[in-house]
């Protein structure tokens, strides 16, 4: 019913926005399919700390009970198990062709980690300023005091063009370990 200023009257309105708001709140209350599904398909609910694989992207579940990507996994390796798993053979400084030696987490004993030839992933060569690991060609940008360089497995200065071969913590797919790389 309108009242005689053109509005619905108080007796009629009042009564029909009560019962339009406790429908729209039992409709706001359904169940969404889509919640706790990520794009791919699968659930969001994780437990801190575990990995999985997204094609080749490792992922590891953060904090938020949702994944993390962590680690793209090099052309030439596969991921398995939120690892990336090295497909080329071991290496101590360079390799054949246009692979570099890079790191992977060690697939023998899970607990190190030891460097394979791999496709290049950055244009970016060893002992040079980075900003991320996708600007280096080993996959590592590696920060150490103020400086951000790229990682280049060393055995000694001689095999660094910067005369600098130094001990680096680093830490691959979950693993820390104490490898040498140049340096600026």
């Amino acid at each position: 019913m309108r009242s005689r200023s053109g509005g619905l009257s108080r007796g009629v309105a009042l009564p029909a926005l009560i019962a339009a708001v406790a429908w729209s709140a039992a409709a706001c209350t359904q169940p969404n399919p889509y919640f706790g599904v990520e794009t791919d398909g699968s659930a969001t609910n994780c437990a801190p700390g575990e990995r999985r694989c997204l094609k080749q992207t490792t992922q590891i579940c953060g904090g938020g009970q949702s994944y993390i990507n962590e680690r793209l996994c090099p052309g030439g390796s596969s991921c398995s198990d939120g690892i990336c798993v090295p497909g080329g053979a071991a290496c101590t400084t360079a390799c054949a062709g246009k692979q570099v030696c890079t790191l992977f987490v060690d697939p023998v004993d899970g607990t190190s980690l030891g460097s394979f030839c791999a496709d290049p992933l950055g244009q970016a060569e060893g002992a040079r300023g980075c900003k991320s690991n996708t600007d280096c060609r080993s996959g590592f940008c590696i920060t150490r005091m103020s400086l951000s360089f790229c990682y280049q497995p060393c055995l000694t200065r001689k095999d660094c063009q910067s005369d600098r071969c130094l001990a680096v913590v680093m830490t691959v797919n979950g693993v820390q370990d104490s490898v040498k790389s140049c340096v600026p």
